[in-house]
């Protein structure tokens, strides 16, 4: 749980820090500037209220208005060692949430996006 809550604060937190250094730009200068929002670590998965919080850092992502956002990678949680299903379902997952994001996304891999690295007995 300490986790996940980490996570989305650190979404939010980069959010908020990013578009407070534009916020401090004079006006005549915001027109002819650009922003954008980096999100990393989102580890979606449907326990742990990960979509409930990643909704959130959406919701103050669409009120910004940055003109993309970037991801940096660990989309969901642990495509590794799940099976097929399990890690298909994590990637569907995050593709339905995502679609609520009202600018371009541009997604990077991470660890935890490699399928079938580790595989689990039985």
């Amino acid at each position: 749980m300490k986790k996940a809550k980490n996570s989305i604060m650190s979404i939010i937190l980069t959010v908020i820090i990013t578009f407070n250094l534009f916020s401090q730009t004079p006006q005549d200068e915001k027109q002819n500037s650009f922003a954008f929002v980096f999100c990393t670590d989102i580890h979606v998965q449907p326990e742990r209220n990960a979509v409930q919080g990643f909704t959130q850092a959406i919701d103050t992502i669409n009120k910004l208005q940055p003109a993309f956002v970037i991801t940096g990678g660990d989309l969901i949680m642990d495509a590794l060692g799940q099976t097929y299903g399990r890690a298909d379902s994590l990637y569907n997952l995050y593709q339905e949430v995502t679609k609520k994001i009202q600018m371009p996304v541009h997604n990077t891999m991470g660890n935890h996006e490699i399928y079938g690295i580790y595989t689990k007995s039985g």
